[in-house]
């Protein structure tokens, strides 16, 4: 009976796992980012970090994928938080914007890898370099501010810290978004008050786990309508 018990839980947890991080998960691009209008009030800035756009990802990286990757209609890689965005920007409407580090501060392909030097970016002085080419949004243009980005040992990545860095968000509200792999939101909110220098993190954190992003529309326009 027990050794049942075991195969099941097993086949439940399983299944997902080896979906993200041994096959290629294919989406519709359009078809997984359909999601109903959600009216906040006022202009939304959706701001994302996400592997995509941050890696030097080899050519035969969609082979050997990993549960922050996906692969779209088209063969372009797609990386969860940049999918979340998406389908807040589409919902919430306003305009998008995504952290780009600069040339030189570009992540591994591998995703072990990755953790490893998100892990040496935690006790290193500095932070990552931001890509100069980028403009910078005015956050005191816009009305709503949602921040999306996965969570890396079990707290903000450091080109989410560099990039509060450089923005002036005192006296502002930031609603979180995070991918995770089973730690929820760990340390994030609290860990992120003080980069916001003045500003605040409002409580209500959407967090997303990674097997679920490509299918998780009903759960952002559910808390997209929380925040009304």
């Amino acid at each position: 009976m027990l050794g049942a018990v075991i195969l099941i839980a097993g086949l439940v947890w399983g299944i997902p796992y080896v979906r993200r991080h041994f096959v290629t998960v294919k989406i519709d691009r359009a078809q997984a980012t359909a999601i109903a209008p959600v009216d906040l009030g006022g202009k939304t800035l959706t701001v994302y970090f996400s592997r995509t756009g941050n890696s030097n990802f080899e050519p035969d990286v969609d082979a050997v994928s990993s549960a922050s990757l996906m692969l779209d209609e088209t063969g372009r890689l797609v990386g969860n938080a940049e999918l979340l965005a998406e389908m807040v920007q589409k919902s919430a409407g306003g305009d998008l914007h995504a952290i780009r580090v600069a040339e030189g501060s570009r992540y591994p392909s591998s995703y072990g890898d990755t953790v490893s030097v998100a892990g040496d970016e935690l006790n290193a002085a500095d932070l990552p370099k931001l890509d100069g080419t980028v403009s910078l949004p005015d956050p005191s243009a816009y009305d709503n501010i949602i921040l999306i980005y996965p969570i890396w040992w079990w707290t903000v990545p450091k080109p989410v810290e560099a990039w509060l860095a450089q923005v002036d968000l005192s006296g502002r509200e930031v609603y979180l978004v995070v991918t995770h792999g089973g730690s929820g939101a760990g340390s994030c909110p609290k860990d992120m008050a003080p980069m916001l220098r003045g500003g605040t993190v409002n409580e209500n954190v959407l967090t997303v786990y990674d097997d679920d992003a490509d299918e998780a529309a009903d759960q952002v326009y559910t808390w997209l309508k929380s925040l009304k």
